[in-house]
């Protein structure tokens, strides 16, 4: 009975710490996959002169897919939903955002 006891406190203890970790790898993958992107469309402002046309979701102009081919814009956001390119748009001049599904 004490065994039991001894394991039922261990994972009281053990499971909010394992959703804790997961959530914060979801956000670290979040944050580092952004970073690419807004690298990605700089890059390709650089080279071309110009922001990319505005795009809906993962349907880019055809200029931009070679800057994010090695990326995971063409995967599901951890979060769920999809990626989404902005331009010139809402008072941005050029914004990446994540919309839901």
């Amino acid at each position: 009975m004490v065994v039991v006891a001894i394991i039922g406190l261990l994972a009281a203890v053990a499971i909010p710490a394992f959703d804790r970790s997961r959530d914060n790898a979801y956000a670290n993958r979040l944050a580092n996959d952004f970073r690419v992107f807004a690298g990605a469309f700089e890059t390709h402002a650089l080279e071309n002169g110009t922001w990319a046309p505005d795009g809906n979701g993962n349907d880019l102009p055809a200029t931009v897919e070679p800057y994010l081919e090695d990326t995971a814009w063409f995967e599901d956001p951890p979060t769920g939903g999809y990626w989404d390119w902005e331009a010139d748009r809402f008072g941005f001049k050029a914004a990446i955002g994540l919309s839901p599904a």
